[in-house]
């Protein structure tokens, strides 16, 4: 009995997440949960399985055994058939967003009202609405990417970052499906607008002495040229910020950050943008570059051509792509 009990409740979180939206997170915490309570179970079993007088109930042994070998076995059995699920039925490129007939018709204002954690993150993807609220914190380009297309639709994103385009992928997003998109307020593909780059990048703000427009030919003459290696072993070839704002006349006892805006933004024309403190910025150590290249090539669209940031060490969500501007930020202005 007690073995039908445990196992039917790993059977139980089996099924469970694959209805639910689910991360890698999900499956793990789940899964820890489960094993926590099995363990919980054997340790209340205790003085019956060593009685204290030496005696020994063999069937309570048997019985605790089993209940155990089942919770594991379930969990086994669980990512054996999620592998053969993924193998025979994962979404493709060409299914993925496709319409369910089993999903409800979501009008688009509702859609767009999803923004925030407050009502929920949903966007769309072809004809498919998602609900990626839980996704967010562990989406691995950073919240601040994926919340791009929050209450719209990342069709064009995914356009630009080919990476999106894998059998994994897809399978991830139609976990987190909720429904389709009215066939009234269906938008039909169109070719993705690369954000709006400049060909120079620009540095302004407190203890800027001088103006700074530097083209990238002009970065590679100004500055030394240095390549640093990430921990994704991707090589990069730029400059360091912390010459450029030496450059520019800036003192790192004036600053408290510096800002870095992006060519890419959100549906409200916000840019994308993010900062570091002074004292990353300045430290020749910390290599952050002002980058051009990666592995020897000169950096194209999808990696943020014509100029990049690059912080080794940081998340990728930190590496601000299509740079137009670094802004220096004074102590309490932040």
């Amino acid at each position: 009995m007690l073995t039908r009990i445990r196992l039917g409740t790993v059977v139980s979180v089996a099924r469970s997440l694959q209805r639910q939206r689910v991360s890698t997170n999900v499956w793990s915490t789940s899964i820890q949960r489960e094993y926590q309570q099995t363990s919980r179970y054997a340790t209340a079993a205790g003085p019956w399985l060593h009685p204290p007088n030496g005696r020994s109930d063999t069937r309570l042994r048997w019985a605790s055994a089993l209940s155990f070998g089942s919770a594991v076995l379930g969990i086994f059995a669980y990512f054996a058939l999620r592998r053969s699920h993924c193998a025979a039925e994962s979404p493709d490129g060409a299914t993925a967003g496709s319409r369910r007939d089993d999903l409800p018709d979501i009008r688009r204002k509702d859609i767009e009202r999803h923004k925030d954690a407050s009502t929920g993150v949903w966007m769309t993807y072809r004809d498919g609405v998602y609900d990626v609220t839980d996704y967010v914190a562990g989406h691995p380009g950073g919240d601040e990417k994926i919340l791009l297309a929050a209450g719209g639709r990342i069709d064009g994103y995914w356009h630009r970052y080919t990476v999106h385009h894998k059998a994994e992928v897809y399978e991830t997003l139609e976990l987190l499906r909720i429904g389709n998109v009215h066939p009234d307020d269906v938008i039909e593909s169109v070719p993705f607008e690369p954000p709006a780059t400049v060909d120079s990048v620009t540095v302004d703000g407190v203890g800027v002495q001088k103006p700074v427009d530097l083209s990238i030919d002009e970065m590679k003459t100004r500055f030394k040229v240095v390549t640093v290696t990430t921990k994704d072993d991707a090589v990069w070839t730029g400059v360091r910020l912390s010459d450029v704002l030496t450059y520019a006349g800036v003192r790192e006892d004036d600053v408290e950050l510096v800002a870095f805006h992006g060519g890419d933004s959100n549906a409200e024309g916000k840019r994308y943008e993010k900062s570091i403190p002074a004292a990353t910025a300045f430290d020749p150590k910390e290599d952050v570059l002002l980058a051009f290249v990666l592995n020897g090539e000169p950096l194209n669209e999808e990696n943020g051509a014509p100029c990049r940031l690059v912080i080794p060490g940081a998340s990728k969500a930190r590496h601000v792509k299509w740079l137009q501007q670094v802004t220096v930020v004074a102590h309490g202005s932040a």
